[in-house]
C-alpha cells in the first residue's frame, strides 16, 4: 500500500553547497530507487538549532514529501540513517485527510445534537451581503449617537 511520508532531515553545516546538493540528490535517489515518488520538496535552508548536535549550533534543514510503498519504507529510512552528512532525521507517515464538505460537517453536527437529546441542530441565519457603504453608514450612525 502506498503511503505519503514526510521526511525531514538536518545536514551538516560544514558542507559546502555542492556537497549539500549531492546529499539531497542522494536522498532523492534513495527514495526513487525504492519505487518512491517525490511529491513535494522544500528548499534547503540554514537553521539555528535549539541545542547543539555534535558541537554544531546550526544545520541545513530540508523536508521531502514522498509516496512510498509501506513495505519499502524501512529500507528508505535505513538508507537515510546511514547517510553520514545527515545529523538528524524524522520519517513520518502522513494521515490521509479528506476534504470535508459543508454537508459532512452538518451531518456530524446533527449527530452530536441528537446524542445530547436534542431533536435538531439550531439553524444558522443566512448570511447577508453587506456593502462598504452600509458599514460606513452604520459606523457614522454609532459615532453620531455617542456625541449626542
Amino acid at each position: 500500500m502506498v503511503k505519503t511520508y514526510e521526511i525531514t532531515y538536518l545536514i551538516d553545516p560544514q558542507l559546502d553547497e555542492n556537497a549539500r546538493e549531492q546529499v539531497n540528490a542522494d536522498i532523492e535517489k534513495i527514495i526513487t530507487d525504492q519505487s518512491g515518488n517525490i511529491v513535494k520538496t522544500t528548499p534547503t535552508l540554514r537553521r539555528k538549532l535549539a541545542y547543539p548536535i555534535d558541537d554544531k549550533h546550526s544545520a541545513f534543514l530540508r523536508v521531502i514529501f514522498a509516496d512510498i510503498e509501506s513495505e519499502k519504507a524501512p529500507q528508505v529510512e535505513t538508507a537515510i540513517r546511514k547517510t553520514e552528512a545527515v545529523l538528524r532525521y524524522t520519517f513520518l507517515s502522513q494521515a490521509v485527510r479528506e476534504d470535508l464538505g459543508k454537508e459532512a460537517v452538518e451531518r456530524v453536527t446533527q449527530k452530536a445534537f441528537e446524542k445530547k437529546g436534542n431533536k435538531s441542530a439550531p439553524k444558522r441565519a443566512a448570511k447577508k451581503e453587506v456593502s462598504m457603504a452600509d458599514v460606513e453608514k452604520s459606523i457614522e450612525d454609532v459615532l453620531t449617537e455617542e456625541v449626542k
